[in-house]
């Protein structure tokens, strides 16, 4: 153990700062193997070269020593490019990158109060001295050799020494548990609000002053919650950089030459959400990467671009985000994926399936078409992890795929996880609650609309389409009074899945605080979360997709055609 673990706090502190500043330097390195003019070509290594110097003299104070060896031998390295003594290759960016995994380890290992063997340090700083030593003397030797990215005869214009004028806004580090625990509160506050609003007594009372103040109280509490809310937002764009790294390590690794394109980086998300999906869209570009993108030669053959491409792109919609993960490769292939589900026995064999209906079939556990396994895919469990993943985030993944044009993956997800708008409904003796986005309109059908398929299925006939009829009350086992004329259908839709809830009464709108499932019916498709109401009872979010999927399946059960 190193010396300089005096202060918790200024532990923690470094951590933070030095995990901020390889990042930057991460995303500008990553900068410098697209196509830039000289001039910022020399502005990225110089901000590269200030902020190892930083991370060399925060070490240095806290004694952390093995870190500031390497930060010193980088920076050294880093001075003979600025100074022309050294061309910037490939060679020296994959050094680089190699340089930054370390640091970012022994930063991880400090974190858990250990530290890197000095020996992997020894190594890469024996590395980095190498290099510079090499590809300084060939510099010399043969001036015109190098490939470099920086080109050595261009002009230097060096901007160490300048102080540009910035208009930088005041900032303060909150600690994230510190931001958890305001949202938690503000959650509660909304709860509370909504129990004293909807309180019977105090609604009695006939004072204007009292609900004057009572619809203060409301938008106050609501502008607190936007401001909550706001604190955890994030840009998308936090993801860039991981992503770039991966597609260069995976298409040098797979001897492929892909490309990435991001588009939507301001668009920002809770950052809990940020932090989930993580895990999905490296999986999904891997996936892309390993299985959709066409081999060199395969992609000249389709006379295709020898550079592949892979597209990010974010966007709000609503009150979701939408992520599309898109590639110009090969497609899924559609007779491979039902002739593997068939032998699975996912799917009857002949069994007549939309394309969107064949492509989720790849979220199934252990389901791969790939006939080995590499370090990369084929194992057959990561996209049904992807699938989970995006379900415990109460959102959705719709997939679109040609033959040789590409594949296109978008995952919609809420912006935030903790308080959403939602309509409270009534079936039998139970009150749900309805995703205020999942609904298209409620309605009270004429007879006629209503029709029969030969198993008794109902549907109605609403925007120009027949829509599947879902008792709500079946959701709970109980039991429906058609006759009455009080009944409320409402047109929810998933994934462009369109049914009709039918129940007994629409109570209203209201913002709800989500919370987690209680154990006992965690696993229920029917649930995605519960809410505590204005009145203090618990209510039951429903997840719609899970409704939609539970229909479908009993629909091919009975062997009925779809409306």
């Amino acid at each position: 153990m190193e010396d300089g673990y005096d202060s918790p706090e200024i532990i923690q502190a470094f951590i933070q700062d030095t995990g901020e500043l390889l990042d930057q330097v991460e995303s500008d390195l990553l900068k410098l193997s697209g196509h830039n003019t000289p001039e910022a070509e020399d502005s990225i290594v110089e901000e590269v070269f200030r902020n190892f110097h930083t991370i060399k003299g925060n070490s240095s104070f806290l004694s952390f020593s093995n870190i500031e060896k390497l930060s010193h031998t980088t920076e050294s390295l880093l001075h003979a490019v600025i100074e022309r003594n050294i061309s910037f290759s490939q060679t020296i960016l994959d050094l680089l990158l190699e340089t930054i995994d370390v640091l970012r380890t022994e930063v991880a290992s400090i974190s858990q109060g250990e530290c890197l063997a000095n020996e992997t340090f020894d190594h890469i700083i024996n590395e980095v001295v190498n290099i510079t030593q090499t590809i300084s003397q060939s510099t010399v030797e043969n001036p015109e050799e190098p490939t470099p990215i920086i080109e050595k005869g261009h002009p230097k214009t060096s901007s160490l020494s300048k102080q540009p004028s910035l208009n930088i806004k005041e900032s303060i580090r909150v600690n994230i548990d510190k931001l958890d625990l305001l949202v938690a509160l503000v959650g509660e506050l909304v709860i509370s609000e909504s129990m004293i609003s909807h309180h019977p007594e105090l609604n009695k009372l006939h004072r204007t002053d009292f609900h004057e103040t009572l619809k203060q109280l409301g938008r106050n509490i609501r502008e607190l919650q936007s401001i909550s809310m706001t604190i955890r937002m994030v840009p998308i764009s936090i993801l860039f950089t991981k992503l770039s790294r991966l597609v260069q390590d995976l298409s040098t690794k797979v001897e492929k030459q892909i490309e990435i394109v991001f588009k939507g980086g301001e668009t920002e998300l809770d950052k809990t959400v940020a932090e989930k999906i993580s895990d999905p869209v490296l999986h999904l570009i891997r996936n892309s990467v390993d299985h959709g993108i066409e081999t060199d030669d395969e992609r000249e053959q389709k006379k295709k671009p020898k550079v592949a491409k892979i597209r990010f792109e974010a966007k709000n919609v609503g009150s979701e985000i939408w992520i599309t993960i898109a590639d110009d490769g090969k497609g899924l292939n559609r007779e491979k994926i039902l002739e593997k589900a068939e032998k699975k026995k996912l799917v009857e064999k002949n069994e007549k399936l939309s394309d969107s209906e064949i492509w989720n079939l790849i979220f199934a556990s252990g389901f791969s078409t790939k006939e080995f396994a590499t370090d990369l895919s084929g194992r057959g469990r990561g996209m049904s992890v992807v699938k989970e993943n995006i379900d415990l985030l109460g959102g959705r993944i719709d997939i679109s795929s040609k033959s040789d044009i590409g594949s296109s993956f978008t995952m919609k997800m809420p912006l935030t996880l903790a308080i959403i708008n939602a309509m409270i409904v009534v079936a039998g003796s139970i009150r749900y609650v309805i995703p205020f986005d999942s609904i298209i309109t409620t309605f009270r059908p004429h007879e006629k609309d209503i029709v029969y398929d030969q198993n008794g299925r109902e549907a109605v006939h609403a925007l120009k389409r027949f829509v599947p009829i879902i008792q709500l009350h079946e959701v709970n086992n109980e039991t429906s009074d058609r006759s009455s004329d009080r009944g409320e259908y409402v047109i929810v839709e998933e994934s462009n899945r369109r049914v009709c809830l039918y129940l007994d009464e629409i109570v209203g709108r209201q913002q709800i605080v989500i919370k987690a499932l209680p154990e006992s019916i965690k696993g229920s498709a029917f649930y995605s979360g519960c809410t505590i109401l204005g009145d203090g009872r618990v209510s039951m979010i429903l997840n719609i997709a899970g409704i939609i999927d539970n229909y479908n399946r009993n629909k091919k059960k009975q062997s009925t055609k779809a409306f």
